[in-house]
């Protein structure tokens, strides 16, 4: 028995733990964060600015193998294919441009003038259509592994970043930002969501996207099982650090990452049972 195939049930046990620890987090969501914030560390700057680039090259991947796929296995209809396409390349020139802006932003809270924002995301783009058109131009046909990959990516990017955290939970719960506090007893506890005040804690977009890399997991089929565990484990050491990065920047709270953590791999592995048997039956 591999020890993929023991580790069948760990999404149950993992469930078990996070139930268990939800109130640990909860009495220490607020002292937490007291104790860790540090708005001059080096990782938590880091993190603020970069957290999020691995997950958006990730999902600009992944736009990228479906619309190859398209270019080379058109639709019925041809209106039909050149509408997703055009969804497609604007999806991925806006992740492309988030991308830049957070460069950009980086550079800027260092002191590093080298380029805007704009001008990073045209030299992006011009080497994103460049790879596109030369990889179209190529014999590359996107397989199975990759189509799962893909599909896997884009569903979960559009039902957790963009629906969950951003449509949902940061507006709706409108919790303040600890670096926010200008009295610690403007502290609001998870689960008493505040409305529409324009606070947006909970919960955090950084680890919504930290959690992206997961998605690769499909691409590692070719290796041993040990090796694709030593990977998904360093894909979850990833979203960790980027959790734990955002608390000492007093961006979020232990709750705020806990819950966005937990949601995440939740969708993640619902959506991968959902799709898992589809794709396999490619090969």
């Amino acid at each position: 028995m591999t020890i993929l195939t023991r580790l069948k049930s760990f999404p149950v046990l993992a469930s078990i733990l996070w139930v268990i620890l939800l109130p640990i987090v909860t009495i220490f969501d607020l002292d937490s964060s007291i104790e860790l914030y540090n708005p001059s560390s080096e990782f938590g700057i880091f993190i603020r600015f970069l957290g999020e680039v691995p997950g958006y090259f990730i999902v600009i991947l992944a736009l990228s193998i479906f619309t190859i796929y398209l270019l080379r296995n058109p639709f019925e209809s041809a209106s039909s294919t050149y509408v997703n396409l055009g969804l497609l390349i604007v999806l991925n020139y806006g992740l492309i441009f988030t991308t830049a802006t957070s460069i950009d932003k980086f550079f800027s809270a260092n002191g590093i003038s080298i380029f805007d924002r704009t001008v990073l995301a045209i030299i992006f783009s011009i080497i994103y259509t460049f790879t596109i058109w030369s990889v179209y131009k190529s014999d590359y046909q996107p397989n199975s592994s990759h189509l799962y990959f893909a599909a896997l990516t884009i569903i979960v990017v559009l039902l957790y970043p963009l629906l969950v955290v951003n449509g949902i939970t940061k507006p709706l719960w409108g919790r303040i930002r600890f670096n926010d506090l200008a009295d610690l007893r403007l502290f609001t506890a998870w689960y008493l969501p505040q409305g529409f005040t324009g606070n947006r804690s909970f919960i955090s977009g950084h680890v919504s996207m930290g959690v992206m890399v997961w998605a690769l997991t499909p691409l590692l089929k070719k290796y041993s099982s040990n090796t694709q565990l030593l990977f998904k484990i360093l894909f979850f050491v990833w979203a960790l650090a980027v959790a734990l990065g955002r608390i000492i920047i007093g961006a979020h709270y232990l709750s705020d990452v806990f819950f966005s953590l937990g949601i995440g791999y939740g969708i993640f592995y619902l959506v991968n049972r959902k799709m898992r048997d589809k794709y396999l039956d490619m090969e």
